[in-house]
């Protein structure tokens, strides 16, 4: 079981990028809930989910936007969705190969959700389940990453006759606009659709591959082996969320997840880590950086970057790369030119 369930935060980007061409605010929303107000949208990054969806819906209740989860996202593709996802999907020789991998690569994407893809009377059901809460934001946001997969195979005007949602509710008139032909049940805590299943051995558009069965079970033991998500790349990726000069400590950390500094500290024991490791590796990203910008003394980024002195910074730094902070400068700017 995941530490927390988090969400990479590629998956707010088209939320934050329609409060921006419309005007809303998100600093006082993201504030309340704990979450950085200024983003940055790498793959490795990544926030608490719970948080992330009640932010948005504050949101869209405090500004008055209705159908706000779905205005967001309506125009999603799968470029939207992220580098790891969109370049395991279009790797996929047929509809049924990025649906697997999609259903193993999730836990990397929202921990706390899942997959499912049944087949019954030619009909083949795609949904994705979240563990015990809904969210309007999070439903579709879901529904549109499956639909954004199956377009791959389809074409972008391509709509599922039945659609999924985790409210029972009759679909608004913005809602309707966009999916005129289609009807739609309620399953708690579910969004997904049908489509006829012979569309599993569809070939990505303009595509000719062919992928045996040999093929087929590699390229998913591959992707179960990439997909996972250990706790330290967790942490990792919501520390980076958290940092804009210096990392969160631990209690910060603890603050964050809802949980105690002690329960952090035994996850990343089980992978030989301590939270200390985690803020070593993260402030050499960032000193990796700054010291390639020579205007800075190496006494100036031990202070930004959080260390008590000059000397502790320099035994961190030396103990992840074998050199000095000085050497690593001037190593960099003898290999650059």
């Amino acid at each position: 079981m995941a530490l927390a369930n988090v969400c990479r935060a590629i998956h707010l980007y088209p939320f934050t990028e329609f409060c921006k061409v419309n005007g809303l605010s998100t600093t006082p929303s993201f504030k309340l809930f704990k979450l950085p107000t200024l983003l940055s949208y790498e793959d490795d990054i990544y926030i608490p989910w719970e948080a992330a969806c009640n932010a948005l819906g504050h949101i869209a209740l405090k500004q008055g936007v209705s159908d706000f989860g779905a205005r967001s996202v309506i125009d999603n593709q799968l470029s939207d969705c992220g580098d790891p996802l969109e370049k395991a999907v279009l790797s996929s020789a047929t509809l049924h190969l990025a649906i697997c991998k999609m259903k193993l690569m999730i836990k990397s994407e929202l921990t706390n959700a899942n997959i499912s893809c049944s087949i019954a009377n030619n009909q083949c059901c795609l949904k994705m389940t979240t563990n015990g809460m809904s969210f309007e934001v999070d439903a579709w946001s879901n529904f549109m990453l499956l639909l954004s997969v199956v377009r791959q195979f389809t074409g972008e005007q391509w709509q599922p006759k039945d659609i999924i949602m985790p409210y029972n509710k009759e679909p608004s008139a913005f809602i309707r606009s966009n999916f005129p032909n289609s009807r739609f049940s309620f399953a708690p805590y579910t969004a997904g659709f049908l489509f006829p299943s012979k569309l599993l051995s569809y070939p990505p558009l303009g595509s000719k591959t062919t992928l045996s069965k040999a093929g087929f079970e590699s390229e998913l033991k591959f992707i179960q082996n990439e997909s996972m998500l250990p706790t330290e790349k967790m942490i990792k990726g919501l520390a980076r969320a958290y940092t804009d000069d210096k990392p969160p400590q631990l209690k910060d950390m603890a603050d964050i997840l809802g949980k105690s500094g002690r329960t952090i500290q035994r996850a990343l024991k089980t992978h030989g880590m301590s939270y200390s490791d985690v803020l070593d590796e993260l402030r050499y990203e960032k000193a990796s950086v700054l010291l390639k910008n020579l205007d800075m003394k190496i006494s100036e980024i031990s202070y930004k970057l959080g260390y008590s002195t000059t000397s502790h910074f320099i035994r961190s730094f030396k103990r992840i790369t074998s050199m000095t902070p000085k050497q690593y400068r001037s190593s960099y700017f003898l290999t650059k030119h």
